[in-house]
């Protein structure tokens, strides 16, 4: 089930609850998809053993017209936000 954010961003993005993901848009038609993966086994035997680590994954799932975007980042950025 796909959700819609108000996320202060130029892109529309939508959280999709079965795949635990975030996906927009961009004006160009590129389409992405974010990731969070709990990553705790990284620092196993470390003094941060059991702490929340999380990896994150941004992938282009569609290409676009191939221009550069900075809402691209900022929209990224929005989502690290909402996610921790």
């Amino acid at each position: 089930m796909k959700e819609a954010l108000s996320l202060p961003c130029l892109y529309k993005v939508y959280l999709d609850t079965s795949k635990h993901s975030y996906q927009f848009a961009t004006k160009g038609g590129a389409q992405y998809e974010v990731f969070f993966q709990q990553a705790n086994d990284l620092f196993s035997g470390t003094d941060i053993e059991g702490a929340d680590i999380f990896s994150v994954s941004v992938n282009k799932t569609v290409s676009g017209d191939g221009k550069q975007d900075s809402e691209i980042a900022l929209t990224v950025d929005h989502i690290v936000d909402h996610f921790f």
